[in-house]
């Protein structure tokens, strides 16, 4: 199967999957494929709304059902979790809409919220509300990145698929490295604790 086909038949499925990992990696990688006119836009945009609202939406959840578990048993999460509960304090509704936007704390926050006792209808609205203003302002971005190299590649026909086989190595690589980082630094702590 080649890369197209496999965008054309699969592209939608691996972008609501993509966004759970590496939102905004994957969501300018599906802008930029509407762009190229593999995705349609508006479809990209109301994937990678349901992916995250119900991404966030289950962290919140998960943080109001078992979140002290989770939080006790990671104590290399300790001063994120801190961060994420000083914000939540001074900024509140703020907070729900914009962490998205906050690099590594866009899943900790609805966990570490759904500990605090917020209230699960506000937490909806706003998480809806952020939810359409990310998706629209990255979403965008992807789509204009996507017009910017159209007009630097004349001929971007020639390029396109190195381009979207390097983003999607990109964005796989994010995924990947994450995890190990995370690991490593999890292995690092409880060889500290050991001690």
């Amino acid at each position: 199967m080649s890369p197209e086909a496999l965008v054309l038949a699969y592209g939608y499925p691996l972008l609501f999957i993509g966004i759970i990992f590496e939102g905004e990696t994957f969501l300018l990688i599906g802008a930029f494929l509407a762009h190229r006119g593999y995705l349609n836009l508006p479809i990209v945009m109301a994937v990678a709304f349901a992916s995250t609202v119900l991404t966030d939406q289950t962290f919140f959840w998960i943080g109001r059902t078992r979140g002290m578990t989770i939080l006790t048993r990671h104590p290399e999460w300790e001063s994120r979790v801190d961060k994420v509960r000083r914000l939540l304090e001074k900024y509140q509704l703020s907070l729900i809409v914009t962490f998205r936007f906050l690099y590594g704390l866009r899943i900790l926050t609805p966990l570490v919220i759904g500990t605090s006792g917020f209230s699960p209808r506000l937490f909806l609205l706003f998480n809806l509300i952020g939810a359409v203003i990310w998706v629209v302002s990255i979403g965008l971005a992807g789509y204009a990145f996507g017009h910017a190299m159209e007009i630097i590649l004349a001929d971007i026909r020639k390029y396109e698929l190195w381009i979207v086989i390097g983003l999607f190595v990109i964005g796989t690589a994010s995924i990947i490295g994450f995890w190990i980082l995370n690991r490593l630094k999890r292995e690092r702590l409880t060889k500290s604790q050991a001690k």
